[in-house]
């Protein structure tokens, strides 16, 4: 008009949540998640348990144990093993054997015999044969306390496995003496001959790098190496598996291996991966996929038991045990962990899950020089025998909490507790993204 423009000033509001909530009932996505996206998901934790719906409890009490006297062992744990024949648990360090509750102590006793160097335990037809390495003959025992050094002409084992034989007939015990070489008998014990004693070992890889672990996948025997994955199959031919191994070598390759619903979960370089069926892998646990939480570790023990896969991870100052599953979410499978038991400065480099009784489930693990153990329960809420950690806390993921036009702020947090006891208390703390350290109440 009048040769002059015309324009109209609107102020454009932006749209922003009304009111400005956030809401979490499910915390089943596990640990893992730095800026809030699925909403059963949160950063990290400690010593707590998210695996039931709509809850998060304290996870399981350390229950530590030691040698008779209350003195830590001679040095850490090497390897748990049950003997069903005997019916006892024992222990393997660097120095002894030991045997669990002797006499209703609840304490570990040290065997009669000396059996010092431990590398590896196995049961086989009654008997607990005790691995000591390439120059030092194995052990025997058919009662825990006795041991019998062998004396046979192949008396050497860094690992035992029992499975069936290349025919899959029979049973056999199997030893792996590094760097190479693998051999199966019969009987394994002293007097033995012909296929009772050790046959000519088969040879896996070259002797430019160690064996690392025996395990089976579908009845199949397979060879762990620090530089790769073979499977020595029944004509005694060895097929090599992952050869990418050869450029990533490294000590922790299949060092700790365990068996969950089908699949074979092992230790490999500083992570962990999968094998689901013959020539099939791929990495997973508890901190793959984690970087936006700035968490990185060491597996340092795998245990399993029908329902969860436990691993032990050194994150550098603090030494956690994540449990966790696969389960299908959306169409997608997708691993969910909670940082479960946390050990502190205490280190661990073997755990097992062993059943003492129907009615008695143990996670044991290393502590240090010393022992502990946590029970494990199918529902711990609802399990007179389920003890809980003193302490622990749940981190939430990172949500904006202001709105920076409309000056809308966060003002206050609701939780829903239920099943407090007298003295147990549950308290909110809050922390900016830029901020480290506990949090502020």
């Amino acid at each position: 008009v009048n040769g002059q423009a015309m324009y109209r000033v609107e102020t454009i509001i932006k749209q922003h949540r009304d009111p400005l909530t956030f809401t979490q009932v499910s915390w089943l996505g596990g640990h893992g998640q730095h800026d809030m996206k699925s909403d059963d998901m949160y950063f990290e934790g400690q010593s707590i348990d998210t695996t039931q719906e709509g809850r998060v409890f304290l996870g399981p009490l350390i229950n530590e144990v030691n040698k008779t006297g209350d003195v830590d062992l001679d040095s850490a744990p090497v390897k748990f093993m049950w003997n069903p024949t005997v019916g006892e648990l024992i222990c393997a360090t660097g120095g002894n054997i030991y045997r669990y509750d002797v006499g209703g102590n609840r304490k570990w006793t040290v065997a009669t015999t000396t059996v010092a160097g431990v590398t590896d335990l196995a049961m086989y037809k009654g008997v607990a044969f005790a691995g000591r390495g390439a120059s030092t003959a194995y052990m025997y025992s058919t009662d825990d306390d006795s041991w019998t050094t062998s004396t046979l002409t192949d008396k050497y084992a860094n690992y035992f496995l029992v499975s069936p034989d290349l025919t899959g007939l029979t049973e056999v015990l199997w030893k792996a003496k590094t760097p190479n070489e693998v051999a199966r008998a019969q009987t394994g014990i002293n007097g033995a001959t012909g296929d009772d004693d050790w046959r000519t070992p088969n040879f896996v890889g070259d002797t430019t790098a160690n064996i690392t672990n025996l395990f089976l996948l579908n009845n199949q025997l397979m060879v762990g190496r620090v530089d790769g994955l073979w499977h020595l199959d029944s004509d005694g031919n060895t097929h090599q598996q992952r050869p990418d191994l050869l450029a990533n070598r490294s000590t922790d390759n299949f060092k700790y291996v365990t068996e969950w619903q089908a699949g074979i979960y092992h230790s490999e370089i500083d992570g962990m991966g999968e094998i689901w069926s013959y020539n099939n892998y791929e990495p997973m646990g508890p901190l793959f996929r984690t970087g936006d939480i700035s968490k990185r570790g060491d597996i340092v023990g795998l245990a399993a038991d029908k329902d969860w896969l436990y691993v032990a991870v050194d994150e550098g100052t603090n030494t956690i045990i994540y449990k966790g599953r696969e389960v299908r979410k959306d169409g997608d499978l997708r691993w969910e962990w909670c940082p479960w038991v946390f050990l502190g400065t205490k280190t661990l480099a073997t755990m097992a899950v062993i059943q003492h009784s129907t009615t008695d489930r143990r996670l044991w693990f290393g502590y240090t020089n010393s022992t502990a153990y946590v029970i494990l329960s199918d529902n711990p809420t609802d399990d007179t025998a389920a003890r809980f950690a003193p302490s622990g806390f749940v981190r939430m993921s990172y949500d904006l909490g202001s709105d920076l036009i409309n000056d809308k702020q966060w003002q206050s947090a609701v939780l829903q507790v239920a099943g407090g006891a007298t003295g147990e208390t549950v308290e909110v703390k809050y922390r900016k993204n830029t901020d480290t350290g506990g949090g502020t109440s």
